[in-house]
């Protein structure tokens, strides 16, 4: 059995950056609730990789450092220039801003349950189309599958 080992963020996210600049993939077990109900806490992996920064659009989950300095693997919502605002899938409101120049990696894929799910995939876009839709139902939506799960 490989030893698993916590290595903080700060220290683990930059380098993992300098990976995928590098043409390379990573795997990330995701921590946090904020991209719930589609990627769940440590449950869930994601593939992130390089990008192109002129293609990232609205809809793209990104890992970012955002202007507080946090990391955060959220969705981007709106895109003006080179300014991305992100939001987690499982948040109700707050959103973070960056700049194309802060995104380390785009997630390419989760790995869920030993399956591999493209983000690029038509069904991965639909979801994702109709949860961004849904943002003034997404309390409620919320409420409902956290009771379910």
């Amino acid at each position: 059995m490989p030893r698993r080992e916590t290595i903080a963020n700060d220290i683990l996210l930059p380098e993992m950056g300098k990976l995928i600049k590098e043409g390379h993939t990573v795997t990330l077990t995701v921590k946090g609730v904020s991209m719930s109900p589609f990627i769940v806490h440590l449950r869930d992996q994601v593939m992130l990789g390089p990008f192109d920064a002129d293609a990232l659009k609205r809809g793209d989950v990104v890992l970012a450092r955002e202007r507080s300095g946090q990391f955060v693997l959220h969705r981007i919502i709106g895109r003006e220039g080179d300014r991305l605002t992100l939001m987690g899938d499982g948040n109700v409101r707050g959103r973070e801003l960056c700049d194309v120049s802060d995104v380390l990696g785009l997630v390419h894929s989760i790995i869920r349950k030993g399956r591999s799910i493209s983000t690029s995939s038509l069904l991965w876009r639909i979801y994702s189309c109709i949860w961004m839709t849904l943002s003034p139902l997404r309390r409620w939506l919320l409420a409902i599958w956290r009771r379910l799960i």
